[in-house]
């Protein structure tokens, strides 16, 4: 069987210092990608240069496109995976190296039996200067064993909403494009990797490769990082704002949106579990004297246990 075509999607913004690092690792891979599709969000330094310059000797052919206006983070990567063309899309960020077989090991794993819809590999963390943080993107978000089962399984989609920015970085994550149509547009209040997996994992298997295929940089200006600082900051945040009524409100909407977008795939196709899962986050959006009849009946099925973080979310719940 042939190797899949590969489109790698990748989203610049201010990166001359590191962009063409990373795309010449693209060009080194084992097995080349089909394109590269770049878009640009108004970057004010050298970095359409570099990409300009890097498209004309490229040995694949390499779409290039800087937006009329900044649209974000988001947007631009939802931009960029519309205009791809192969059969296997990988997001990139524009920082990072991969190593030279990731493409290979990617596809191997694509076109086997049962096809998985959504992959994911681990990174090494690095710093500024690729030196390496003495540990992984998995480490680092201690995505152990027993997640890692879970996630090939059935219950895939649930291990990624119950948390989808634990581990579902787009640096290291790769997915059919037939799914274009069911991901595309992005909702409301989602970044594109968790959404992306999110919706492609109710619907489709999901592979892991545990080596790490990406050296992942760590540094003070990129939007994300996989540092176990970077996702304490996050947890914190996220406690901070636990108790916000508008928080809850936007919590239910994005559920709301996830919600519409997996009935219209085909109620065949889904993680018979899953619209539960997402009428579970729901919940919160009631008055405090309606939700505890909700709460009672949450706890007696179980879906605090499996769906959020136990007694921790039903204190919150009751106390806020």
């Amino acid at each position: 069987m042939s190797a899949p075509s590969i489109s790698i999607a990748m989203c610049t913004y201010n990166g001359a210092k590191h962009v063409l690092q990373q795309m010449e690792s693209f060009a080194a891979q084992s097995l080349l990608p089909a394109e590269l599709v770049v878009c640009d969000d108004v970057s004010t330094d050298e970095t359409v240069e570099v990409i300009c310059a890097f498209a004309r000797r490229a040995p694949f052919a390499v779409r290039f496109e800087v937006n009329e206006t900044n649209i974000g983070y988001s947007k631009n990567f939802a931009k960029a995976v519309g205009l791809t063309s192969g059969e296997m899309i990988l997001c990139s960020d524009q920082d990072d190296v991969w190593h030279p077989d990731k493409l290979r090991i990617f596809a191997d794993k694509f076109r086997r039996d049962p096809h998985p819809g959504l992959i994911f590999c681990d990174a090494n963390l690095v710093d500024q200067d690729l030196k390496p943080l003495g540990s992984t993107l998995w480490q680092s978000r201690k995505f152990r064993s027993g997640a890692r089962r879970k996630l090939t399984q059935i219950a895939g989609a649930s291990v990624i909403l119950r948390d989808p920015s634990g581990f579902a970085a787009g640096a290291v994550m790769g997915f059919a494009s037939k799914f274009k149509s069911l991901v595309l547009p992005l909702a409301e209040g989602w970044t594109h990797d968790a959404w992306i997996a999110t919706v492609v994992a109710s619907v489709a298997p999901i592979g892991l490769i545990a080596e790490p295929l990406n050296d992942y940089r760590q540094h003070a200006s990129q939007v994300y990082g996989g540092t176990s600082g970077s996702v304490s900051h996050v947890m914190n945040l996220a406690k901070a704002r636990a108790s916000s009524e508008d928080h809850f409100l936007a919590t239910a909407e994005r559920y709301r949106q996830l919600a519409l977008r997996l009935k219209g795939a085909g109620v065949a196709t889904l993680d018979p579990t899953m619209l539960a899962r997402v009428e579970h986050k729901k919940m919160r959006k009631v008055s405090k004297l309606a939700r505890f009849p909700l709460i009672g009946r949450e706890f007696a099925l179980g879906r605090y246990q499996s769906y959020s973080q136990g007694w921790k979310s039903i204190a919150v719940d009751v106390l806020y």
